[in-house]
């Protein structure tokens, strides 16, 4: 299913180690340096604050008419039940 490893840490010689542990640290000091000079992502526009006392927007054409066809739904069998 899964590939076999090839290498493993107990099959590498102490100066296999050593050579990756040193590449390894260079590699960090390398990053240390650049995460110097990252400069961080502005935020995003702020969320404009709505105004609680503005007038809401008129209902659609298909709510006005889901509300209606409610009505004549309830007239017509009233103990039918939503849920």
């Amino acid at each position: 299913m899964g590939v076999k490893k090839t290498h493993t840490v107990a099959t590498l010689s102490a100066a296999e180690a050593s050579e990756i542990s040193q590449h390894f640290s260079k590699l960090s000091a390398l990053f240390e340096k650049i995460s110097k000079n990252v400069v961080p992502i502005a935020e995003g526009p702020k969320k404009v604050v709505r105004d609680p006392n503005a007038p809401k927007k008129p209902l659609s054409a298909y709510i006005l008419f889901c509300n209606d066809f409610r009505e004549e739904v309830k007239d017509r069998q009233p103990g039918l039940s939503s849920q």
